[in-house]
């Protein structure tokens, strides 16, 4: 079992010393087929300035998502495509301190 003194503890401390107490969420989201964005409400205490987005197909230009919109209760995560599929984007988003 890893103790306070692993990397991996030291590494979570690090990157956890970024983000203001409790302004962390990470999740996932479907935007629409033939759509281009889709909405999140994140719980954050303030506007997200951190985000990390991935999606199983973003090796299409016109696929790769990006966030959008960011305020204090909601930001949007946005492609171009709309090519009529689904697409799964996971995301991680923060308010660094």
């Amino acid at each position: 079992m890893p103790g306070p003194y692993t990397k991996g503890a030291q590494n979570a401390e690090t990157l956890g010393a970024l983000f203001n107490i409790g302004d962390v969420v990470a999740g996932s989201t479907t935007i629409a087929a033939s759509a281009t964005s889709a909405t999140i409400t994140h719980g954050l205490g303030g506007t997200p300035t951190f985000f990390l987005l991935q999606a199983a197909d973003g090796d299409v230009a016109s696929r790769e998502v990006f966030p959008s919109n960011a305020g204090a209760t909601t930001f949007a995560i946005e492609h171009a495509d709309t090519d009529g599929a689904t697409q799964t984007v996971y995301y991680l988003a923060g308010v660094l301190s």
